[in-house]
């Protein structure tokens, strides 16, 4: 992703992202991520990671770049995105369906 995707939020915008498993006569997984979580999580994380010292103690340059990960643990943040944090988003089609997404006429 890239750091625009740091600022796009929308109520109605979510993210679908597969994971493919190695048995290619399976169906990937599907995490449905609402875009607000995601534009936190690539912000919280990337400023994490520009903080802490990259090898040899070299600091990160940052960049365009960003990486939603399955486990933030490396970037002090595996309280709340540690392992596990995204299983509450798979298959969670429901999401993205219902009356808290219609516009009020």
């Amino acid at each position: 992703m890239k750091a625009k995707h740091e600022g796009i939020k929308g109520r109605s915008l979510f993210y679908v992202f597969l994971s493919f498993p190695a048995n290619t006569r399976q169906m990937p997984d599907a995490f449905v991520i609402p875009s607000a979580v995601v534009a936190e999580v690539l912000y919280t994380a990337h400023r994490a990671w520009l903080a802490r010292p990259g090898k040899g103690g070299r600091v990160h340059k940052d960049g365009e770049m960003r990486r939603l990960l399955p486990d933030y643990s490396k970037e002090g943040m595996a309280e709340t995105h540690g392992a596990g944090w995204l299983e509450r988003y798979r298959d969670a089609w429901e999401s993205i369906s219902g009356p808290h997404l219609r516009s009020a006429n």
